[in-house]
């Protein structure tokens, strides 16, 4: 960049294309005026300059306000922009784009002026080389002819995104692996993720401004460069599902024993045969950047091997082979027709817990049928419910069925989950009763199994936490990625997005704040958190409600939520929060308003 041109002069838009074409990338030819400048010279001696150095073409005349395109603000399309500016109009122009600038600003010191070649492109847009909200992915949004109408937002426009592993797949037209990867290489040269218009003309790329991405917070870049590099170059769906909420960040130790509650011979396996299923162990849990996660594919696979996840974008999995067809068609008669008698598993909790054993993996069994049987009379409340009532909202619905009696958990309880570094006070809620009135439409028997069998799940979390509290002692800390990575990771965007789910009903207001802000505010909060583990019974009486970005309706703590009473949102990702404002949440809709 030429000494004399610097951001204090002539603003981040011309000094970025500077330095663009230093590096060797194809930028229309430009003009451009200091604020110094624009102030000094008539507007017919800055069209004349215009016209000497670029003769004969038409012009684009733009802004290049010294506050624009910042790290810190883009200011996007707050000034006027004109295209395809004859040289008999380029004064008039010229003098129109500085009387709206004056309009905005306190003083002309803070604008410049570009004027640049105009180019009539055959194709024109956007591309961001992160998601402005999401962090990962590329977006490339584009039209044909002028671009606009994309920064304008004023007309349809084609729109594709693509994980930076699949540049080489996009065909969307001729140029858009050219034009992706260039885009990659002006963020690496700029060294923040970038918002940058471009246009085509006869297959070449140009390059008209480049800007950073004001949206993402460093720690967001910071993982999706992290998961970049350390993501498989092949198909893969991983996922941090309700499993991965007992040990969020399990140690060496606790992710061994995890593996082995699903190995051969275990006790997962030991339930499914008991229940006439086959299954294999896969091998499906991993640790990315020392997060626990599930890979779907694998664990689809453990009892369906004719079905995949990544035949399609939506990631619904779908059959692609014959082979193991005939243990996939058999598991799916079984897992059909599974019944379990609730009363029956009350009775064998009652007496674990009054007695328990001495062998995890004995008790284990028990405990994995506990989560089976809820998860299945979960299902079968979603299916039976009228479409305008949530299942949040069903389980908190009073019936007439009898309640059991609540049990107790053993004495020497260490810690809330399965996590062996976990040496937390053992919390454990009163079980309130339901209290809203049954709607009509509604299943009094679907309602209350649905609700008997969530408890006997949480009873099974107790079961499991006496027995690791013998086990549990200060570890060698795992090291672990220092900023919660996304919950769903895919080789390519998923088309179908999981909205915001409630889990737990209730409508609650307050400030919204994390679990480091939370004793710095005062009044009713509404908590977000990472993830929905079985420790947040601590902050249960401090808050009105909680927000997750990971979770579901068969969380241990979605459980007691609901039996608290307290408002439970999950699928709600960080970034698109507002720390300190104040919302208002209805776990039963899973709606979250800003007041």
């Amino acid at each position: 960049m030429p000494p004399r041109m610097n951001t204090k002069q002539f603003g981040g838009k011309t000094t970025t294309l500077v330095q663009l074409q230093d590096a060797g990338f194809c930028v229309p030819p430009f003009v451009a005026f200091s604020c110094q400048e624009i102030q000094r010279l008539s507007v017919e001696i800055m069209a004349r300059r215009v016209v000497d150095q670029l003769p004969g073409v038409h012009y684009a005349v733009r802004s290049s306000a010294l506050t624009e395109d910042t790290a810190q603000s883009s200011q996007a399309g707050q000034f006027l922009t004109r295209l395809d500016v004859s040289v008999n109009h380029l004064a008039v122009v010229i003098q129109e784009v500085l009387e709206d600038a004056r309009k905005q600003l306190a003083s002309m010191d803070q604008f410049s002026l570009l004027v640049m070649e105009f180019i009539e492109p055959d194709l024109a847009g956007v591309v961001f080389t992160r998601h402005p909200i999401e962090g990962r992915e590329m977006i490339v949004e584009w039209t044909r002819g002028r671009g606009d109408a994309v920064v304008s937002g004023t007309k349809h426009v084609e729109r594709s995104l693509c994980y930076r592993s699949h540049v080489d797949q996009q065909m969307a037209f001729p140029e858009m692996q050219t034009l992706l990867q260039q885009a990659i290489k002006i963020e690496q040269r700029l060294g923040k993720p970038q918002d940058i218009e471009w246009l085509i003309k006869d297959h070449q790329v140009f390059f008209v401004q480049s800007r950073p991405i004001t949206t993402l917070a460093e720690d967001q870049t910071r993982a999706s460069v992290f998961l970049d590099q350390t993501l498989p170059k092949t198909p893969f769906y991983f996922e941090k599902t309700e499993v991965c909420e007992v040990a969020p960040t399990p140690s060496d130790e606790t992710f061994a024993l995890l593996q082995s509650l699903y190995a051969e011979g275990g006790p997962v396996q030991h339930a499914y045969t008991d229940l006439g299923i086959n299954f294999t162990d896969t091998q499906f849990l991993c640790r990315i950047g020392g997060q626990l996660y599930v890979d779907r594919e694998k664990e689809l696979h453990s009892l369906l091997p004719a079905y995949s996840y990544l035949s399609t974008n939506t990631y619904t999995p779908k059959p692609v082979t014959f082979k193991g067809i005939m243990r996939t068609w058999k598991n799916q008669r079984k897992l059909a027709g599974l019944r379990f008698n609730v009363s029956d598993l009350y009775n064998q909790i009652r007496d674990r817990l009054a007695e328990p054993g001495e062998d995890l993996f004995a008790d284990y069994e028990l405990i994995f049928l506990l989560n089976l049987a809820a998860e299945q009379m979960m299902q079968q409340l979603r299916r039976a419910l009228p479409e305008d009532v949530s299942v949040a909202g069903a389980l908190g619905m009073e019936t007439t069925v009898p309640v059991m009696p609540r049990l107790i958990p053993p004495v020497g309880c260490v810690g809330n989950g399965l996590d062996l570094q976990d040496t937390s006070a053992f919390r454990e809620v009163s079980f309130g009763l339901p209290t809203e009135q049954l709607l009509p439409g509604v299943s009094e028997d679907d309602v209350a199994h649905a609700q008997e069998t969530s408890r006997l799940r949480e009873y099974g979390r107790w079961l499991v936490v006496w027995h690791l509290s013998k086990q549990r002692r200060q570890q060698v800390m795992q090291e672990v990625f220092d900023v919660a990575l996304p919950r769903v990771l895919t080789d390519r965007p998923m088309v179908r997005q999981q909205e915001a789910l409630g889990v737990s009903a209730g409508q609650a207001t307050g400030v919204l704040v994390t679990e480091e802000t939370i004793d710095t505010m005062e009044g009713d909060k509404i908590l977000f958190v990472e993830a929905l583990t079985p420790q947040l019974v601590a902050y249960a009486d401090r808050v009105k409600g909680i927000i997750s970005d990971t979770g579901g309706t068969l969380s241990h703590f979605a459980i007691l939520a609901r039996e608290m009473g307290l408002p439970v949102i999950v699928h709600v990702a960080k970034q698109t929060l507002t720390f300190g404002s104040i919302v208002s949440i209805n776990g039963s809709t899973g709606e979250i308003r800003k007041e």
